[in-house]
C-alpha cells in the first residue's frame, strides 16, 4: 500500500493534533514550514549578528481529483457548516454552507519514510478552486495555512475506490435552466483570514480569525446566441451597458455513473445564487467556432446562501 498521501482530520479546537480519518491520493502537495529568523544589521559589523527565532507558519496546499468520498472534510473546512440528511438507506446528502464559525483540520502528508509524516495541526483552508472541461477529471486545487508542523509516525491510509467526478458526469445550469453549450467551468472560493495573531512567548499562531469570502469563476460557452452577452450588459433585453445589474443563479452539477445506494447516485452540486458577469469575450478567429469566455463573481443574496455545495455519498456525517 502506498505511504504517499494527503490525510485530513477534523479538529475540535484550533491547533489540536488529531488522527487523520480521510485520505487523498493527491496529485502533488506543497506544504512548507516558514521557520523565520529575526536578524538585523548593526553598526559594529557588516554581517547580521545575534539571530533570534521569529514567527512560525506553515503555508501551502495540494492538488487532487475530487471523488465522492475524499472531499467531505475539505468542503467542511472551506465553508464551515454541514447539514446532513438521509436520502435513502445508506445514502446521505451533506449541505455545506457558509458559517461565521471556522472549522480547522489537521492535515498530514505521508512521505513514505518511517516517522516521516508531515503533520500540520490548525490547518485553515484559504482557497479551493474547482475546474472541469472536456476530457477532464474534476480538479481541486487547495491552498491554506497551518499553526505548526510536526513529524509523526506514518498513518495507514485507506483510499476510496470510487472514480473521480469527471466531465461526462457534469452539467451546468444558467438561471436554473440546463445549458448544453457550457464547455468548461471553474469555481474559486476564497476565505479571508487574519493570519498574524501571534502573542508574546509563543512562536505559533494563537488563533486564526475568519473574515470575508470571495466567490468567483469562469465559464466557456459555445456562442450560439446573444443571451449571455445580454446578461453581461445588464439584462435579458440589454443592447448596451445598463445602469442596473441583473444577477442570476449558476449551478455546476456532477452526477456519478455509480449508484451510492439502491436508486441514488453519488452527486456533487455547486450552487451560486446571485452572480454577475464581470468580463465577457467572444472573439472571432478565422473560421473557428466562436467561444464566449465569461468571468463571474457571486454576491451575498438577500435570502439564501451565497454559495452552497451539496455532496451525496455513503458517509453519515462529517
Amino acid at each position: 500500500m502506498s505511504q504517499r498521501f494527503v490525510g485530513l482530520g477534523k479538529e475540535a479546537s484550533y491547533g489540536q493534533d488529531v488522527a487523520l480519518t480521510e485520505f487523498i491520493s493527491a496529485i502533488d502537495e506543497n506544504l512548507a514550514l516558514d521557520n523565520s529568523l529575526v536578524a538585523d544589521h548593526e553598526m559594529g559589523q557588516r554581517g547580521k549578528p545575534k539571530p533570534v527565532p521569529g514567527p512560525l507558519k506553515v503555508k501551502g496546499g495540494w492538488k487532487q481529483y475530487v471523488e465522492p468520498e475524499n472531499c467531505g472534510l475539505l468542503l467542511l473546512a472551506l465553508l464551515g457548516s454541514e447539514t446532513p440528511s438521509t436520502i435513502e438507506t445508506g445514502v446521505y446528502k451533506h449541505a455545506f454552507k457558509m458559517s461565521h464559525t471556522p472549522q480547522y483540520l489537521t492535515a498530514g502528508v505521508g512521505t513514505a519514510v518511517t516517522a516521516g509524516q508531515k503533520t500540520v495541526p490548525g490547518y485553515a483552508v484559504k482557497k479551493l478552486k474547482l475546474s472541469c472541461g472536456p476530457g477532464q477529471k474534476l480538479l481541486g486545487e487547495v491552498d491554506g495555512f497551518g499553526k505548526t508542523l510536526n513529524l509523526d509516525a506514518l498513518a495507514s491510509p485507506t483510499f476510496s475506490a470510487k472514480q473521480p467526478f469527471h466531465w461526462v458526469h457534469a452539467s451546468g445550469k444558467i438561471a436554473t435552466v440546463a445549458n448544453a453549450d457550457i464547455q468548461a467551468m471553474t469555481v474559486e472560493i476564497e476565505n479571508h483570514w487574519k493570519e498574524d495573531e501571534y502573542t508574546l512567548g509563543n512562536r505559533t499562531l494563537r488563533k486564526a480569525t475568519l473574515q470575508g469570502i470571495t466567490v468567483k469563476g469562469t465559464m466557456d460557452v459555445l456562442f450560439d446566441g446573444i443571451a449571455q452577452m445580454q446578461m453581461f450588459l445588464g439584462g435579458v433585453a440589454a443592447v448596451a451597458p445598463a445602469a442596473t445589474l441583473t444577477k442570476q443563479r449558476l449551478d455546476l452539477e456532477f452526477v456519478h455513473d455509480v449508484l451510492a445506494g439502491a436508486t441514488k447516485y453519488y452527486e456533487l452540486k455547486i450552487i451560486l445564487l446571485e452572480t454577475l458577469y464581470s468580463t465577457h469575450k467572444a472573439n472571432i478567429v478565422k473560421q473557428d467556432r466562436t467561444i464566449e469566455n465569461l468571468e463571474f463573481e457571486c454576491f451575498a443574496p438577500t435570502s439564501g446562501e451565497q454559495v452552497e455545495i451539496d455532496l451525496q455519498n455513503t458517509v453519515i456525517s462529517y
